[in-house]
């Protein structure tokens, strides 16, 4: 069984196929409820899953959130581009690959 975010999320880049409605960019934003992110999934992301029938997201657990134990997930797009990061994953990116080379 799905967790409820996963089932919550991947119905989202489906919104995409659709790009030339106007409904479909109501129900993303109305989803959503950032202009930004609305933007970003019609212009970016659309296009790059437009070939892909499903299975946008993937669930990955992340053990156990300390104080009441409740399980955590990272849910990350699949066929995601890594060269399109922001600076701080940039930074944190480079230290992995330094450490990794001086292991």
């Amino acid at each position: 069984m799905e967790p409820a975010t996963a089932m919550s999320a991947s119905p989202v880049p489906t919104l995409q196929r659709e790009s030339a409605a106007v409904r479909a960019r109501r129900l993303a934003a109305a989803r959503l409820r950032d202009e930004a992110m609305v933007k970003k999934l019609f212009d970016t992301l659309g296009p790059r899953y437009k070939d892909r029938s499903g299975g946008y997201t993937r669930v990955l657990k992340a053990g156990y959130r300390y104080g009441d134990s409740a399980p955590v997930a990272v849910i990350e797009l699949v066929d995601r581009d890594e060269s399109v990061k922001g600076v701080e994953d940039k930074a944190r990116a480079e230290a992995m690959k330094e450490r990794a080379a001086g292991a």
